[in-house]
């Protein structure tokens, strides 16, 4: 076990025996998560413009997949894909969130797409092979989606925030991406690092249960939509707009 997590563990204790304390008491408001997720993205059109080089040429209905990267026992428990929700109910089942996506998006280098645009100012329309012009494309260090939700939960079973009780919630909202970029194009390396992405909005379905007081586990789906634009390339930039299915599960304290 790494000692990040060790120290996580030590951290969460304590909250943990407050959050049995209050949990189900009138005042009980707050609520805290981290869990995990996976991602599937629908094909894009990456568009890359370098006009000093004269390129502006498209990829398009290109493939992109996350990278999970499970092993939280040899790695900081930030390496894989995580999820962070930090909510207040400001009614009894009406709630405003933060809700963050550690997610990644990679671009794989060996499947063939149509190009089309200028290359070094000739025109172009052709199938390629991504590798033959983007080495490499990849957000792994984060597509990162930041939003502030509106949450509505609607109790199945027994009063919400009590052992053994069962709730779903609704979130739907909208915020930014703040993504970090690692790419090669044209044989051209960037100075990667992290950027505004754009905006975003997303909607999101969980079902949480509490096996004991204030401890809850959420399993959550969620659909969202990124509109990235000048992503830092070498002597240029690169657009694309990202819809992701996200898979999520967390576990929370409610106190």
């Amino acid at each position: 076990m790494t000692m990040s997590l060790c120290c996580a563990l030590v951290l969460l204790i304590p909250a943990v025996t407050r959050a049995q304390e209050t949990a189900g008491k009138p005042g009980a408001r707050w609520y805290v998560s981290w869990g995990y997720n996976t991602e599937n993205y629908a094909d894009t059109d990456i568009r890359f413009e370098q006009p000093s080089l004269g390129n502006d040429f498209t990829l398009h209905s290109a493939t992109m997949h996350d990278y999970k990267s499970w092993d939280v026992w040899n790695h900081a428990i930030t390496i894989p894909q995580y999820s962070i929700r930090i909510g207040r109910f400001i009614r009894k089942n009406t709630a405003i969130e933060l809700n963050f996506d550690h997610a990644k998006a990679i671009l794989p280098n060996d499947q063939n797409v149509r190009l089309t645009g200028t290359l070094a100012g000739a025109p172009a329309d052709q199938v390629v092979r991504v590798g033959d012009f983007v080495q490499t494309y990849k957000l792994k260090n984060g597509a990162n989606f930041l939003l502030l939700n509106l949450v509505q939960r609607i109790p199945l079973l027994g009063e919400p925030g009590r052992t053994g009780s069962l709730a779903l919630l609704g979130k739907a909202g909208v915020g930014f991406m703040y993504p970090h970029t690692e790419n090669t194009v044209l044989g051209r390396p960037n100075q990667s690092g992290f950027e505004f992405g754009g905006f975003g909005a997303g909607i999101e379905a969980a079902l949480r249960v509490h096996p004991y007081k204030g401890l809850y586990v959420d399993g959550a789906q969620k659909g969202f939509y990124g509109r990235y634009r000048n992503l830092n390339v070498n002597q240029g930039t690169a657009s694309q707009d990202l819809w992701a299915h996200v898979s999520i599960i967390s576990l929370g304290i409610a106190w």
